[in-house]
């Protein structure tokens, strides 16, 4: 596990949905520094600023513009060519899956009901050089 806070966006306009999120970071033992969004305008408002966070965490399902949108924005800007984006939704959709994976995103996982999987999934996913891995993404590794 890293040893200093990982900054993190998270994009999630659902309160327990993002209290679940919070407490499986804290649960996987994870240092980390959240500053949650609950818009697409809240996000590119935050990443327009000197803010570089180490991962985002999109929601597909959000008001107004979606995550899809925003995570084509992000793609956009050069800062955060080497910023990994993990789409976390509800969505299954296989065009949703296969949209985001062309827009640059770097995994797919449909939200767990609970919070323990969710904890299981962070514990997993920032161990060793967990950037540069989540940075060599292939469609086979890209949905979990």
């Amino acid at each position: 596990m890293p040893e200093t806070p990982i900054h993190i966006l998270h994009l999630e306009d659902d309160d327990d949905d993002s209290f679940l999120f919070e407490r499986a970071i804290d649960k996987a033992a994870i240092q980390a520094k959240i500053v949650r969004v609950v818009d697409v305008a809240g996000c590119m408002d935050i990443l327009q600023t000197t803010y570089c966070p180490d991962i985002i965490f999109l929601d597909i399902n959000v008001p107004a513009i979606n995550g899809k949108q925003c995570l084509k924005w992000i793609r956009t800007q050069k800062q955060f060519d080497k910023t990994p984006i993990v789409m976390l939704t509800t969505s299954t959709s296989e065009t949703d899956i296969q949209d985001t994976f062309e827009s640059g995103a770097n995994r797919f996982l449909t939200k767990p009901f609970r919070y323990e999987d969710l904890s299981v999934f962070f514990s997993k996913i920032f161990l060793g050089n967990w950037k540069e891995t989540l940075l060599n993404t292939t469609f086979q590794s890209y949905v979990l």
